[in-house]
């Protein structure tokens, strides 16, 4: 198997990231019980988060037997942690063009998605999703098996997959990556426009679900580019580990940071996907941070202060509210 280059003083780091990073990514499980996003969005959400949560865990037994060498005399087990482990790594490239799509169906259907809910072809797309991750890590892992380390060289025996259709695979799929970030920023300004033009007289599913739309397409835009930049990464780290023939400075200093940047996207992502959306935020911070006491407000005579809306007001404040959010 084909080494990998790594600069030692962050293996300390990095098992600290990797022991956090499920209860994070867990926590946000949690946090998604919460009727706050479309079923369908929250499924993809929780398959999204519970592969981060993977990651991590199968990277635990490898950073340690970096330490220990406890899997010395066992190489299947080895390599099988290897495989499991680099699939979801492919799930960070991936994963989030599942949650694109299902935004794009949203903005499409705005005025009946908040009541159609496809569970079954969701959790289909998520399971064919992992299959089709572990198919390319079990691609990859075999290729560098193949190959071996001399001085500087990378040099692959007689009867090595001369082809690394798993790298074309992870190439095709960023680029994929960056056209679906840019059509995430065409609906969310789409939806925008709908929301700005919409009557008061229509439907209120569908300016519920525009207003839906702005929101989620803010915190996926963000998700987005840490996701495009952390995706090119993991492409050129392991086309230096295991095409790039000659090893130098660059290379080592390069794919010294491979394992690290994985374990920091799985804490990375669960915090932005939180701290974009209002619920979840307000719910994070009176979890971990000290309740301040907020007394209502009250006349000179120290009774209930009393405000008076009517229900046009009402709408109004509740709409302002909403805009808000969105900036």
């Amino acid at each position: 198997m084909l080494a990998n280059v790594k600069l030692e003083y962050l293996d300390y780091v990095e098992l600290f990231l990797d022991f956090v990073a499920p209860f994070l990514n867990l926590y946000f499980l949690v946090l998604l019980r919460k009727t706050i996003f479309h079923l369908n969005l929250r499924i993809l959400l929780g398959n999204f988060a519970l592969g981060l949560c993977f990651l991590t865990i199968f990277r635990i037994p490898l950073l340690l037997d970096t330490f220990f060498e406890f899997l010395k005399d066992l190489p299947n087990i080895e390599t099988f942690l290897h495989i499991v482990h680099n699939s979801f790594v492919i799930l960070i490239v991936d994963g989030a063009i599942l949650l694109t799509v299902e935004r794009v169906f949203a903005t499409v259907y705005a005025d009946k998605y908040e009541h159609v809910v496809y569970t079954h072809v969701t959790v289909f797309s998520s399971c064919v999703l992992w299959i089709f991750n572990f198919g390319i890590a079990f691609m990859s892992q075999m290729r560098m098996n193949q190959s071996f380390v001399v001085g500087n060289l990378v040099i692959y025996g007689e009867g090595a997959m001369k082809t690394p259709v798993d790298l074309i695979i992870l190439l095709v799929l960023n680029i994929v990556s960056v056209l679906i970030f840019f059509i995430l920023l065409f609906t969310s300004s789409y939806n925008r426009r709908q929301y700005r033009v919409s009557s008061a007289d229509q439907q209120l599913t569908q300016r519920y679900q525009l207003s839906e739309n702005i929101r989620t397409g803010r915190q996926l835009s963000r998700l987005m580019i840490a996701n495009v930049i952390i995706s090119s990464y993991i492409f050129v780290s392991l086309y230096f580990l295991s095409l790039n023939e000659n090893r130098n400075f660059w290379t080592t200093f390069v794919t010294g940071f491979y394992e690290f940047v994985c374990s920091l996207a799985c804490v990375l992502f669960p915090l932005i996907l939180i701290w974009t959306h209002p619920k979840l935020k307000m719910t994070f911070l009176s979890h971990f941070s000290r309740k301040k006491k907020i007394d209502a407000m009250r006349t000179i005579n120290d009774l209930p202060l009393i405000v008076k809306q009517n229900a046009q007001q009402q709408k109004q404040l509740y709409f302002d509210e909403l805009k808000k959010s969105w900036k």
